[in-house]
């Protein structure tokens, strides 16, 4: 039998921050066109995505500005950031093992 041996690759972190945050935000923003243009279907899509969770007391109580659009924006770029970096931090220290 032959062993083969498996090299594997480190990841890079600041495009795999940078990949992240970006695909974080633009999700972001799709979520708010959708919201925006078809309050009620979100409602449905997001109680569904979230295992029958009620959003629907909740997601259109008083709406949402440009301001409160912009400031979540921001929020899940840099939680995306984190998520990416935590993550490429245990996976490189993983394969190191």
């Amino acid at each position: 039998m032959v062993k083969t041996i498996q090299h594997q690759h480190q990841i890079a972190m600041k495009p795999a921050v940078i990949a992240t945050s970006g695909t974080f935000g633009a999700l972001n923003i799709l979520c708010a066109i959708l919201v925006g243009l078809f309050p009620r279907q979100a409602t449905v899509l997001f109680n569904n995505l979230f295992h029958g969770f009620e959003f629907s007391g909740t997601m259109m109580r008083k709406g949402f500005s440009l301001g409160t659009t912009i400031t979540g924006l921001i929020e899940v770029i840099i939680l995306g950031a984190i998520i990416a970096w935590l993550f490429v931090k245990v996976y490189n220290n993983a394969i190191k093992q």
